[in-house]
Formats: structure tokens, sequence, C-alpha cells
């Protein structure tokens, strides 16, 4: 029984990880770019992490995070510049990894706190969460490479940077909060019709009218 569920999760998982690449290494090139700090572009790709997050828990999350992070270290998505040596790749890798990953597990710890109280609430906290985590620690491990580079951790280089991802950070912001309604319905589309390792508290309360109901901390399932 554990076998199925895992392989199960496993495929869901897998599944959001592969839109996760698609958004990220492809729509991403070729939807139209914001007329706002140069050409902003309009980035989905966190919101597959959002799904997970929700679907599969802080560990679902996480996941899809990561494979997002490691996705953003390949050519042409900007994270080259700072293969110089070794410790300067190595430091690239980390801050990649942790903001996508970071956003996804914390996402997936405020709804799974928040879901006991108010569905929806925690929907819109989890699609908030991600873009907040995703930027706050990328300018804080940036900030460090910059240091690294340059000896300075504030300054020219890393203001110019800084405008440019508070600019994505609205953008990505604003895409997350415009589509948690439809993450709302895609949740309960999804646990009512197909059983593909979802976490507990999920599972249990899986049809339309009991998803929405406050639950009680015992009768809340560890996934």
């Amino acid at each position: 029984m554990k076998n199925s569920i895992m392989i199960k999760r496993m495929v869901g998982l897998a599944t959001l990880c592969a839109i996760t690449f698609v958004l990220q290494f492809w729509i991403a090139g070729i939807l139209p770019k914001l007329p706002i700090g140069g050409g902003t572009a309009i980035n989905l790709a966190l919101i597959p992490v959002v799904v997970g997050a929700i679907l599969y828990g802080p560990v679902g999350g996480l996941m899809v995070g990561i494979f997002l992070g490691a996705v953003t270290l390949l050519p042409g998505q900007g994270a080259e510049g700072f293969y110089v040596n070794w410790y300067m790749t190595i430091l690239a890798i980390v801050l990649c990894l942790a903001k996508a990953g970071l956003a996804g597990f914390l996402s997936g710890l405020a709804f799974k706190l928040l879901f006991k109280k108010n569905y929806y609430v925690a929907i819109y906290a989890t699609a908030i969460v991600a873009p907040i985590v995703n930027t706050g620690i990328f300018l804080l491990l940036y900030g460090v490479l910059i240091y690294i580079m340059t000896g300075s951790a504030y300054g020219p280089t890393f203001a110019a940077t800084a405008t440019a991802v508070w600019i994505m950070f609205l953008v990505e912001l604003s895409v997350n909060i415009l589509f948690a309604p439809a993450l709302a319905t895609l949740t309960k589309i999804l646990t009512r019709n197909y059983d593909l390792g979802f976490v507990g508290y999920l599972k249990k309360y899986s049809d339309e009218n009991s998803i929405d109901e406050a639950v009680d901390t015992e009768e809340i399932e560890e996934a």
C-alpha cells in the first residue's frame, strides 16, 4: 500500500516538474514582455511549485522547487555568469536551489497550517508566500555572491539587479494572486477525481463540501 502511494506521488511530482520545465525554459521565452523595467518577462514557473506545495505538502513543494532551481542553472537562464571558479559555481548552485526549494517548502507549510482554518485563505497565502520567499532568499544570497566578487555587497551592481528583481517579484506575486482562484478549483477537481498520493489532510476532505470546512488538529493525517 505504501509503495503504491509512493509511486503515485512520484508520478504526480514528476508531472509537476515537467510542467515547471516547460514554463521556465520555453513558455517564459515566448510570452510577451511587460513594458516595465526594460521589458519584464512573465514567469509562470512558480505556479507548479505552489500546486506541489498544496497537493503534496511542504516536502512536495520543496522537491518541485528544487527542480525549478536546477532548471534555472541551465545555460541561457542567467546563472552561468557566476560560473567563474569552483566556489562561485557552488554558491550559485546553492542560491538557485535554496530560493526555489524554500519557496516551495514554506508555502506548503503555510497551506498546511492555514488549511485547518480556511481553505481559501490557505490557497491565497500559499500563492503569496512562494514569491516572497523566492525573492527574499535570492536577494540575500545574491548579496553574498556580489560581495565575494566585488568586495561590496550592496554597491551599484547589487542595486541594478535588485531593481529588476523587485519588478519581477511584483509580476510573480500578481500572477500567483490572479491564479489563486483557479488553484482552489484545480485542487478540488484533482482531489475529488484522481488518486495521485495527495497528502492525507487533502485526501480526507476531498469532496466538494467538506474541503472548505475547518478541520480539527487531531484529525489531520500526516502525509
